[in-house]
């Protein structure tokens, strides 16, 4: 199996919480996470386990993906928001799915893309990056195979 790497932003948050570290997933975004993890299922990639940011919304969202792989869920202080490209890219392994926060999300979708720290994505709540490597897992050495916006549709790269 080619090495790969999925990358999620959180499923939907509630808009107000004590803090934004405490912000809980919203009702949907409970169920957009474990739609989520069930078309992860599906695709059957071999992902050993997911990591999350230390964020509530994030460890929520990885731990109902998680179940429906039957994989474990971890945490990882260099996933919080804005602790830059060089301490997610440390986080980063091969079949392991990262949920993580946009901007760096997106950020990181477009540099494993293209090697170019200047790309960036978009992420919707609760959408999933599946990126595949012919090689090592590398900035630049990336291409797109599925895209899965919490709609239910799968979008696959060419």
């Amino acid at each position: 199996m080619e090495p790969c790497v999925v990358l999620m932003r959180h499923a939907t948050a509630q808009k107000h919480g004590t803090s934004d570290f405490s912000r809980e997933l919203a009702p949907e975004g409970h169920g957009e996470a474990v739609q989520q993890g069930k078309l992860l299922h599906a695709l059957d990639l071999g992902l050993i386990q997911v990591v999350a940011s230390p964020l509530v919304r994030t460890e929520q969202t990885g731990m109902h993906v998680a179940e429906c792989l039957g994989i474990s869920c971890i945490t990882d202080p260099r996933l919080a928001p804005s602790q830059g490209m060089a301490a997610m890219l440390q986080a980063l392994r091969s079949h392991v799915l990262i949920v993580a926060h946009q901007p760096d999300v997106g950020d990181l979708l477009g540099y494993l893309l293209t090697g170019d720290v200047r790309a960036v994505a978009e992420f919707a709540p609760g959408t999933v990056a599946v990126v595949g490597f012919k090689g090592a897992v590398r900035p630049g050495g990336g291409f797109l195979r599925y895209l899965l916006p919490p709609t239910g549709a799968v979008v696959q790269g060419c």
